[in-house]
């Protein structure tokens, strides 16, 4: 597991997807800052969740922020649990792991269930498990 602090990445692999032209890595990163020690986790402002593609040379190919992954429940950090290539797209995916107030919450990314181009991944499913 890879826990995504502000200013940390999680490095999930290679792309070998049909569209040669987003060769790279799946990279994911966290933006935002810590303000303080919480009870079971940091105290985060500003945080965002980042999934790109870098390309051998380290630029930036193409970025998606995944949208709604800290709540007014849900504050601390993600941590990457699990990634590969689920849906054989050639494009890895990604399992989230979270700690909840009552529990852990499981977060899956797939890259073949995006809307549109422009995206990397789409949150497909979310579980919630209580102690």
């Amino acid at each position: 597991s890879a826990v995504l602090l502000p200013g940390s990445q999680a490095d999930l692999g290679a792309i070998t997807a049909r569209d040669r032209m987003y060769r790279g890595n799946v990279v994911v990163y966290a933006t935002g800052m810590v303000q303080g020690v919480g009870a079971d986790c940091p105290e985060l402002s500003g945080y965002a969740l980042i999934a790109g593609v870098r390309a051998a040379d380290n630029q930036w190919i193409r970025r998606d922020t995944l949208a709604n992954v800290l709540d007014s429940v849900v504050v601390c950090p993600p941590e990457v649990h699990w990634s590969g290539d689920l849906m054989g797209d050639g494009t890895p995916d990604a399992l989230m792991f979270q700690k909840t107030p009552s529990g852990i919450r499981l977060l899956l990314f797939l890259s073949d269930a995006v809307p549109n181009e422009d995206e990397l991944w789409a949150r497909v499913a979310e579980w919630n498990l209580g102690y």
